[in-house]
């Protein structure tokens, strides 16, 4: 993940909780923005959130033993699209893009 947040432009993640089968990452991308990612090993959820002064702007969420996986848009946040299984590679380019289209100044 850390090679590809090199490869995308984005920080280094920082660990904020490690349990013995979860993770939680932030990438600090500015003083009051930030992308929170949240892996479960034992299910295999992915949950994810660019936050923008407390807000969640843009999310990616995956829930493999439920065979669901959505984002949630930046134009309607709320809403849930549905979308293909994605790796972590692809989830760090999808916020990338969003970033950039977002024209977020980074640290």
């Amino acid at each position: 993940m850390e090679k590809e947040c090199r490869r995308q432009g984005l920080p280094k993640p920082e660990i904020v909780e490690e349990r013995l089968a979860s993770i939680k990452l932030r990438i600090r991308l500015a003083r009051d923005v930030r992308i929170d990612l949240y892996f479960n090993e034992d299910t295999k959820t992915i949950t994810s959130a660019l936050v923008v002064d407390k807000k969640r702007v843009f999310g990616i969420n995956g829930y493999p033993r439920a065979g669901q996986w959505h984002l949630h848009p930046k134009e309607n946040v709320q809403k849930h699209v549905r979308v293909k299984p994605m790796t972590i590679k692809s989830i760090i380019k999808e916020y990338a893009k969003t970033v950039g289209k977002l024209k977020i100044k980074r640290i």
